[in-house]
């Protein structure tokens, strides 16, 4: 009958450890960078989601009127509201019951402006929202085409 030798099996104890230690290194690194890309795959969600609505109020409103951090649109008779802080947007829909979204995003800067000219209040035609995300610099750029009978309903 042959047993093991006290070395042998501390050499097999010491691998073993050795083999489970990278392979829980291992695990902690992948399950970071899971964490990682679902905390951005989800606020790359957030982002899109605000950019379609603001795409689509701009589209669809008659008039885009702004006083300082808030823009104001209605549509088909719902008055929508966008309110723009310095890290974070909020969406408004005031309905008999208001419904609200928001967004953050840091070190955002509003810029509007109408015919090329940088407006804090009143309509707007174009408005330009520059934001700091994943650490890039980021601009979207949001414009309403008017017809003339929406600005003279409008004056």
């Amino acid at each position: 009958m042959r047993a093991y030798t006290l070395i042998e099996v501390v050499v097999t104890l010491l691998l073993s450890t050795i083999i489970i230690g990278i392979a829980i290194s291992g695990y902690f690194m992948i399950n970071n960078q899971f964490k990682l890309f679902d905390t951005m795959t989800n606020e790359s969600i957030d982002v899109l989601r605000f950019h379609n609505f603001l795409k689509s109020d701009f589209i669809n409103t008659a008039v885009l009127e702004i006083e300082k951090n808030q823009l104001d649109c209605v549509i088909n008779g719902t008055k929508i509201k966008y309110t723009f802080n310095e890290n974070s947007i909020v969406r408004t829909q005031l309905l008999e019951s208001p419904k609200t979204d928001s967004l953050s995003l840091p070190s955002l800067q509003l810029i509007a402006s109408f015919q090329e000219e940088q407006k804090d209040f009143g309509i707007i035609d174009k408005v330009i929202l520059k934001c700091d995300l994943y650490g890039q610099k980021q601009e979207f750029i949001y414009s309403k085409n008017y017809s003339a009978t929406e600005l003279i309903k409008y004056d």
